[in-house]
Formats: structure tokens, C-alpha cells, sequence
């Protein structure tokens, strides 16, 4: 693993600094010991973002428990579903979490990604994809499998 990042960051160092966006639910949740190496690593040399779906409040709660820490392995923390409220977008909550309507929620983290200037964004969810290219042409897109 470290061979790759010290491959990776090398190739980073060479673009100058990225901002780096990576998804909680589905990534960094599925391997954190993982992430926590690689984000901190990342942030030697870029800035790390996380982009997930749920309120920044439920998240930073869900990052504390990994044992994620603010400017060690990540810089901010973006939400999909803060965006669409300031946005008047009705979202609603069930047992199985936070829905709007596919049409606003999709393109969302790419608006975000273009908003806050992110570079790259590592995700699982192959439906963000179709979006990057229209909200945010510049963030290259990592599919990362979620399995």
C-alpha cells in the first residue's frame, strides 16, 4: 500500500496540489483503516474532502466513530442533503435514510464538486458519473468498487 501512495502522490506532486473528494458511504466506511493511511498521506501534499449523501452533522458523528480526525485526514466536510435544503429542495427522511427526487439528488455532488473546486472525486455509485461531465467538466471521476 505504501508503494502506491508514495506512486500516487508522486504523480500529484507533478500536477501541483489537488483538491481530492471522496465519498463516505461505500468507500471510506467499507475499509477505514485503509482510507485513514491513504487520506492521511493525501493530505501531506492535497486536500481531502468527503462528499456524502446525509446532514454534515450525521456525518462528522460517522467520520468521529472511524476515527477520521479534520486536518490530519480530511480538510471539510460536504453534504448532498444540506445542498438540496439550502437549495428549498424537499428531501424527507425514512427508515432507510434520505431521499429526493433522483433528478435533484444525482447531480448534486457534482455541484458540489464544481462549486468548491474539487479535482477528483472517488465514489462508488456509478450514477454520479453521467453528471461530471455537465456540473463539473474539470473533477476527473473514480469509480471505486464497492465490494
Amino acid at each position: 500500500m505504501a508503494r502506491f501512495v508514495v506512486s500516487w502522490n508522486y504523480h500529484l506532486e507533478r500536477w501541483g496540489i489537488m483538491r481530492i473528494a471522496i465519498d463516505l458511504h461505500g468507500v471510506i466506511e467499507k475499509n477505514p483503516e485503509y482510507w485513514k493511511f491513504f487520506m492521511r498521506e493525501l493530505m501531506k501534499t492535497n486536500k481531502v474532502v468527503i462528499i456524502s449523501g446525509r446532514p454534515k452533522d450525521e456525518l462528522k458523528n460517522e467520520i468521529d466513530v472511524l476515527g477520521l480526525e479534520k486536518d490530519v485526514h480530511y480538510g471539510s466536510i460536504y453534504s448532498i442533503v444540506d445542498h438540496l435544503r439550502q437549495r428549498n429542495i424537499e428531501v424527507s427522511k425514512n427508515e432507510y435514510g434520505y431521499w429526493a427526487k433522483d433528478s435533484d439528488w444525482w447531480p448534486t455532488k457534482a455541484m458540489i464538486c464544481q462549486e468548491r473546486h474539487v479535482d477528483l472525486l472517488i465514489d462508488d455509485s456509478i450514477e454520479y458519473a453521467m453528471y461530471m461531465k455537465m456540473y463539473a467538466p474539470d473533477c476527473k471521476f473514480i469509480l471505486w468498487p464497492s465490494n
